[in-house]
């Protein structure tokens, strides 16, 4: 009832009432006018009181924390933060107590750098864009598609996390190690790399020589220590060397000064010694000029880095230089892709002119169907009857979002981008980038329902129109 000394920011509650679970007014109450009485007395009242009293009843608040702190709170805290408590404790009994505190808070502020530095990850992410290409240009894609990493950054990047970036990096990004001083070491270090890692490509004779490992496992090879794990993914087959790093940085805080420079400075260096381009995506404004500053962006070098405001440009940019970069196919190639999409049918005399339309749409329902199927016949003068013909300038719209669907189109050349608009949103969020063949707006077409996506040619283009009514 009488209480005791405040044990708490709350001027009512004291170590007594706390441990005894007391829920009441009554102790709030006594401790004010106690205090009150103290205050204003003009006989110190203290001095009544024995000392062992004040002796005593510190001695328990001692313990009582001891207990606390020392001994509860180890199944409470994390263990770095309960070492912090008891190097504070510590540190108290040495130096005493400003000084103990002092060093407590530079325990705790270097266990809050290196707790931060834990919280950065990174995630790799899908390295396909949502261009929807041809079936030469998917398969193609598909084979080399480990020679595109994307990788999804967030947290705040500082000298410490950005380390961890680094390593994380290093062990995503594949280099071609035969093309190092390490090789002859690597014929050495094991007889299971005598054997033939041909990777199977219908595109490209690969050299059967060619040994593939990442970036972290090359580390190892220069430090003569090559693991298992490091000759395993050598001869693992369908690996290429890396050519092209994304990192997205719609998810990262900050970057610091130390991080530009002992991380993505290096890991500019690092990735052109090993001809891999580095790409940026939806990085904030913020961000770039900390990067240019750093002298990472805007060099000017031939090996610079390139932004995109989207990931899906990003990947389109990486799988466009991948097909530039194609070689000619070979005879045998040509000949699987002749099996493939078989040629039409030959045609009477009078329809000796094909259109363009029905070429487009023959390819297309032939690379559908299975190559024991015969082949399909399209007659052009009954096809051409049902379609109009469209000319579109880059950046002209063929339908709008939430528009009333009436036709379907057929696109004849060049390239078209459906994208959806959204009030919260400044930039659209592309869905898909269509080119030659391709069928746009037939869902909403045979649902009957107004156009869920905006539909606008980012080349010049040529498209067939299909209206209900001329069906």
């Amino acid at each position: 009832m009488l209480g005791g000394f405040t044990g708490s920011y709350i001027f009512s509650q004291t170590i007594f009432t706390l441990k005894s679970n007391t829920n009441s007014r009554i102790p709030g109450i006594v401790v004010l006018v106690s205090e009150l009485v103290i205050f204003v007395s003009p006989v110190a009242l203290t001095a009544y009181i024995p000392k062992f009293f004040f002796g005593a009843l510190l001695s328990l608040i001692a313990i009582d924390l001891m207990m606390e702190w020392l001994l509860h709170a180890y199944s409470k805290l994390r263990f770095r933060e309960y070492l912090i408590v008891v190097a504070t404790f510590v540190l108290i009994n040495l130096l005493g107590l400003e000084s103990g505190m002092l060093g407590g808070l530079v325990c705790a502020m270097t266990n809050f750098v290196f707790t931060y530095s834990e919280g950065v990850s990174v995630a790799k992410m899908f390295s396909r864009s949502r261009v929807q290409r041809n079936y030469q240009d998917r398969q193609y894609l598909t084979k080399h598609q480990s020679q595109i990493v994307a990788l999804e950054l967030h947290g705040y990047f500082f000298f410490g996390s950005s380390i961890r970036l680094v390593e994380h990096i290093k062990h995503n990004i594949y280099v071609d190690a035969s093309k190092s001083h390490v090789k002859t070491s690597l014929k050495e270090s094991t007889p299971l790399l005598k054997a033939t890692a041909r990777v199977e490509s219908s595109f490209v004779d690969e050299d059967p020589n060619r040994y593939i490992c990442t970036l972290k496992e090359l580390d190892e090879l220069h430090a003569s220590t090559p693991s298992s794990t490091c000759r395993k993914s050598i001869l693992e087959p369908g690996t290429r060397p890396t050519q092209y790093l994304l990192l997205d940085f719609e998810h990262v805080t900050g970057i610091d000064a130390t991080a530009s420079r002992s991380c993505f400075q290096a890991m500019k260096t690092i990735l052109a010694r090993h001809h891999i381009s580095l790409i940026f995506s939806r990085m904030a404004s913020d961000l770039e000029r900390q990067l240019e500053k750093n002298e990472v962006l805007g060099g000017g070098d031939a090996d610079g880095v390139t932004i995109f405001k989207s990931v899906d440009a990003g990947l389109e940019f990486c799988e466009n230089m991948l097909l530039n970069e194609r070689p000619p196919p070979t005879p045998s190639t040509a000949l699987q892709a002749k099996d493939l999409f078989p040629k039409a049918k030959k045609q009477p005399d009078s329809f000796a002119t094909v259109s363009t339309l029905t070429s487009v749409l023959t390819s297309a329902l032939e690379s559908w169907s299975s190559a024991a199927e015969s082949s399909i016949f399209l007659p052009s003068q009954n096809i051409e009857r049902y379609f109009t013909k469209q000319t579109l300038a880059t950046g002209e719209r063929v339908f709008s979002q939430n528009d009333a669907t009436s036709s379907l189109f057929v696109v004849e050349s060049g390239e078209l981008e459906i994208y959806k608009e959204t009030a919260t949103s400044s930039s659209p969020n592309r869905i898909i980038k269509v080119s030659e063949g391709s069928l746009v707006g037939e869902v909403d077409f045979y649902l009957e329902q107004d156009r869920s996506f905006t539909c606008q040619a980012t080349a010049p283009s040529i498209v067939f129109e299909l209206t209900r009514a001329s069906l």
